[in-house]
């Protein structure tokens, strides 16, 4: 597996920008959370299909199909 190389401070950068970006998009939702997984890769869904079961069950738990201002 081969990986970039960024210089330390550029890579620190774009992962700042990226986890504000990723704050910006949840907060696009009155459900959104932003949920890190340091142990995980790029596909969740198979590096830790529990968080996503956790999700969806949260969501469900929440009544999350009803909306905030109904």
């Amino acid at each position: 597996l081969e990986r970039a190389v960024l210089p330390r401070g550029l890579a620190s950068r774009v992962a700042d920008a990226w986890r504000l970006r990723q704050r910006d998009l949840a907060a696009l939702s009155p459900y959104g959370e932003l949920v890190e997984l340091a142990d995980s890769a790029h596909y969740i869904p198979f590096d830790r299909p529990d968080a996503i079961a956790d999700a969806v069950l949260s969501v469900v738990e929440s009544g999350g199909a009803a909306r905030p201002d109904s």
